[in-house]
């Protein structure tokens, strides 16, 4: 069971002897000493934004996400990604959770799109749990010489 407890420097007793004594032992650890926190941070996919001469490309790592749990919309020049992670239900997955840091939810990211992007051939690809998100750019507008007429 100590394989499974990740030590943070914290915890330098047993924790199956702690655990054997005072089951609820976490409850008494303030919660920075508890691991990671589901802070909003936390609870945000990790995303990458690269830029080329002919597009933006957002990449986020959503491990095990099936692709129906998966959203991609555009709304007056935002780009949203929405996750939906849910709490694996089985009847092989009994017992009592003693810790939990997974989170289980809705994750949405936020992008805000400028004028020069082609918003209207944005596409996403996902494969082994990488979300590739292609954001095109706009031609950029070209000077154009006006004749002036003389009368």
């Amino acid at each position: 069971m100590n394989a499974l407890i990740r030590n943070n420097g914290i915890r330098n007793f047993s924790d199956s002897l702690i655990s054997s004594v005072m089951p609820n032992w976490d409850e008494f650890l303030p919660s920075a000493y508890q691991g990671p926190s589901l802070n909003s941070a936390s609870r945000l996919p990790a995303v990458d934004i690269k830029e080329s001469d002919t597009e933006y490309q957002i990449i986020a790592d959503l491990p095990g996400t099936p692709k129906e749990n998966i959203e991609v919309s555009v709304k007056e020049d935002v780009l949203s990604l929405t996750v939906r992670s849910e709490d694996e239900k089985s009847e092989e997955s009994q017992g009592r959770i003693i810790r939990q840091e997974r989170y289980q939810g809705i994750f949405k990211r936020s992008f805000k799109l400028n004028d020069l992007v082609d918003d209207e051939n944005i596409q996403a690809t996902y494969k082994d749990g990488v979300l590739s998100i292609s954001v095109p750019k706009k031609e950029p507008v070209q000077p154009r010489k006006i004749e002036v007429a003389i009368h």
